[in-house]
Formats: C-alpha cells, structure tokens, sequence
C-alpha cells in the first residue's frame, strides 16, 4: 500500500482522452507525450482548467513537465510549467515508475512518488494556489526497510531552497564529508527544530551528507563496529574537513 496516497474521491478528475482535446495539443512540445491529464476547476472560476504530465519520448530517461492550463471563455492558457517537480519513467528503481498518481482539487494539486527496491521510498508534495503562484505547502517523505520497518518525517517548506512550482527545489543531493563543529550536534528526525532526538555526534567526527536544505542537513554517521547513525543534523552545528 502507498501510504501518502490520498483518497481520489476530493478530487475532479478527467481521463487523457478528454485532455488532449485540440485547444490543449497545441501546448505539447514536440517531441513530448502525454502521460496523465486531470480536467478540474482549479482556481474557482466556474472554467474548466487542465493539469497535464508530459514526458520527453525520444529516450527512455525523458524528463517530465508538469503542465497547469488554466480555461476561460477563449481557451486555455498556460499558468505554469514545472520540469523539476516529477520523476523520469526509470528513476525509480526496480519498482519501475515511480510516478504514483498527481491528484487535483480547487487550489491544491498534489504529486505522490515512491520506488525503490529491497529498501523503498516515497514522497508527496502539496502546491496551493496563492496569489496566482502555485506554492509548496506540505512535503512528506517515507522510507521502509526490507524488515518493512517504516520511517516518516515532513519537511517543513520554509527548509526547501524554492517553493515555487516553477522553479522548484527541495534539498540538494550533493554527497559530501563535513566535520561536527560544535561539542555536540544532534541528530533530529526531520528538518525541523522540534523533532530533535537523543543521538548525537562530537567536535572532530565526520559525517556523510546525502542531502542538503536550508539549515539541516540529512547525514549518517558510522561510529565504532560499523554501526550507522542517520538522520538530520543543523548545518551551524558543521564546517568542512578543509575548514
């Protein structure tokens, strides 16, 4: 079961047949096909409006976009293009697509991930419309072991880098070694100041970063007997080797 997908009975949908009607064709690049179409009254206009996934066809690895046209009495008009807020068809591992449904209603849209293989992963962002911008609201992320231990945590969206749809980015994989600054540094199970645990590394170790937000990072430790210690540390609490 995916847990982060929500119910499909909150939301509007239409099949792809209807969505690639001739007034929205013409807003495919070439080259590009469709993957899913939504029709759905996203702004509370009264118009129909159309949320389209399209993919680069000419390679297995295509990047996708994320298409909001929005309806009117003359048509569509394209509102936003988003190409870095959905996975490629092969990136997710041996679980195949990793692309689990992008859901729709008045104001929201949200697009659920997972994959992976012996450990599993999956994702859910949540846009809401403000002030005609599509903007990050909530992000949940889930990881699960092959003993089908089960991990959860949010990332607030004040850690992401940019929370528009357009040009969003939400941590940065950039593997890297960096030196605990502080006397201790606390690993916390999400980027968020509340969620501090008792784990912590000291002054001098190093730690591995896999990934990196706005103050925290996601890092491991490998302490004495192999034993790993994961989760977020505060980038204040960091330097690097070379510092």
């Amino acid at each position: 079961m995916r847990p982060l997908t929500v119910a499909l009975a909150c939301a509007l949908f239409a099949s792809t047949a209807q969505a690639l009607n001739p007034q929205v064709a013409p807003f495919i690049p070439s080259g590009f096909s469709m993957v899913e179409g939504k029709a759905v009254d996203l702004n509370g206009d009264g118009h129909t409006d159309r949320l389209l996934v399209i993919e680069d066809g000419t390679r297995p690895d295509g990047p996708r976009k994320l298409l909001v046209l929005l309806g009117g009495a003359d048509g569509f008009r394209l509102s936003a293009e988003a190409d870095s807020v959905l996975f490629c068809r092969e990136c997710g591992g041996t679980w195949g697509d990793p692309l689990s449904s992008v859901q729709a209603g008045q104001g929201w849209i949200r697009i659920n991930h997972d994959g992976g293989s012996g450990w599993r992963w999956g994702s859910s962002h949540t846009f809401s419309l403000r002030a005609g911008r599509w903007e990050l609201t909530a992000q949940e992320q889930y990881r699960r072991s092959p003993e089908r231990l089960e991990t959860s945590y949010s990332v607030p969206p004040s850690e992401c880098q940019n929370t528009d749809l357009t040009r969003f980015v939400c941590g940065i994989s950039l593997p890297e070694t960096l030196l605990v600054a502080s006397k201790r540094a606390y690993f916390y199970q999400a980027p968020s100041p509340a969620s501090r645990g008792s784990s912590y590394v000291i002054a001098g170790q190093q730690i591995t970063v896999r990934k990196t937000y706005r103050t925290f990072v996601e890092a491991s430790y490998l302490g004495e007997g192999g034993r790993s210690t994961h989760g977020f540390l505060r980038l204040a609490d960091l330097k690097p080797v070379d510092f």
